[in-house]
């Protein structure tokens, strides 16, 4: 005798036996979730690291290996006091910045230009009796050591009635630099263009006076 199933359990025996199958789109949308998870992890970590760090200073040397020996502040301070004792200098200031070693002299208002060029070239000789040419001005290889600026000047209010007497001498001596070069700055290397220049302004600073209505220097020569 045959035992009949009953239809309602045929039917879920059917549904269990059943394999799951999945279309190509549902594999599609899992390889974009991993796609868009890779980098969205990648920037939440690297937000997170940069959080945790911001509060650490940043550490290391622009000038790492270079500038040694140092010019120190005792260094600049013996350079000042050598030259003070100097009674041809007015004033000295001694500054180191960017790795350059800056020193302004001011001489009496009616040294020569001879003794202003002798005075600077004294002045130099006074430093690098303390800092040595070698040691502190002098590349070696790939090493870079302190570059060395002397100005030397009479006054520094230049008007147009004082420019003639103005003397600025400049010395400089960088690593690169075999030996220090000096230069009389004040002194123009084309005086015919410094004159022609100073002619020009002065013509065109007596035309706009003229079309102001302010009399020309003939007509206040007249008055």
């Amino acid at each position: 005798m045959t035992k009949k199933m009953d239809p309602k359990q045929n039917k879920e025996v059917q549904v269990k036996k059943q394999t799951k199958k999945h279309d190509w789109s549902y594999y599609a949308i899992i390889i974009c979730l991993v796609l868009i998870l890779i980098p969205s992890l990648w920037l939440g970590f690297t937000i997170v690291k940069a959080s945790i760090e911001s509060g650490k200073p940043l550490t290391g040397q622009r000038f790492a290996n270079d500038h040694d020996p140092e010019i120190s502040s005792d260094l600049q301070k013996k350079v000042e006091a050598a030259l003070k004792e100097r009674s041809e200098f007015e004033s000295v200031s001694v500054s180191l910045k960017t790795a350059t070693l800056r020193i302004q002299l001011k001489m009496k208002p009616d040294t020569s230009k001879e003794d202003a060029s002798a005075l600077i070239e004294s002045a130099y000789d006074h430093v690098v009796e303390i800092l040595p040419v070698t040691e502190y001005f002098t590349t070696v290889g790939s090493k870079k050591q302190y570059d060395l600026e002397i100005n030397l000047f009479n006054f520094t209010d230049v008007t147009e009635d004082n420019r003639g007497d103005f003397i600025y001498y400049q010395l400089v001596k960088n690593g690169n630099m075999e030996d220090k070069q000096i230069q009389l700055v004040s002194e123009s290397k084309d005086s015919e263009l410094v004159e022609r220049l100073k002619t020009e302004q002065a013509e065109a600073k007596e035309k706009q006076s003229n079309e102001n209505g302010e009399p020309s220097k003939e007509e206040k020569k007249e008055e």
